[in-house]
């Protein structure tokens, strides 16, 4: 049998909602380890302050606060990299503030864009992420972003850096690399 608090003086049960408060026993006061499920479902209603669900849509933490608020297991990152040239390898351009895999890159430019540079993804070390190189698009189109199927996994402080693998034209053209990663459980 468990408790809530005191023998069950700490639970508070309400419509739609359970209010804990205490530290939850089992059978003499002893911490339970485990998890606690959340309401889930797809579009789950979360309209009360104190509320929380998962989503699952897409793996999401919905909570309300003064207003419906998401918490994605997703992020994204993009480095403004100024005139952009063959010569731009092991370029560093961000570091992980935590364990992530790096799922997907994505690239715009501004400029002529008479050749389009072709860029490449790899780990501070050198080591390549497997993805298919994306297509560069101008500033007024929408990116079209490519996954990594492997090599993507980052460690807190790694830095993320790319590759120039062919002669971009004029070499004065601005590009903004971006990538999304997912944080991995710690």
């Amino acid at each position: 049998m468990f408790y809530i608090g005191n023998a069950g003086t700490d639970f508070i049960a309400t419509t739609g909602a359970l209010t804990l408060a205490g530290v939850l026993t089992a059978n003499g006061g002893a911490i339970v380890a485990g998890s606690l499920a959340l309401p889930q479902g797809t579009n789950p209603t979360v309209d009360a302050a104190g509320e929380t669900a998962v989503d699952t849509t897409d793996d999401q933490l919905v909570y309300y606060g003064g207003v419906a608020r998401v918490l994605g297991y997703k992020a994204q990152v993009c480095g403004y990299i100024p005139d952009v040239a063959a010569t731009d390898d092991n370029f560093l351009f961000w570091v992980a503030p935590q364990a992530v895999t790096v799922t997907e890159v994505g690239c715009r430019y501004a400029g002529t864009g008479s050749t389009v540079a072709t860029v490449t993804l790899e780990d501070a070390s050198g080591n390549a992420m497997t993805h298919t190189a994306p297509t560069c698009v101008t500033t007024s189109a929408n990116a079209a972003y490519q996954s990594v199927s492997s090599g993507g996994g980052l460690v807190a402080g790694e830095g993320l850096a790319f590759d120039v693998t062919n002669t971009p034209s004029p070499a004065s053209d601005d590009y903004v690399l971006c990538i999304r990663y997912t944080i991995d459980r710690q």
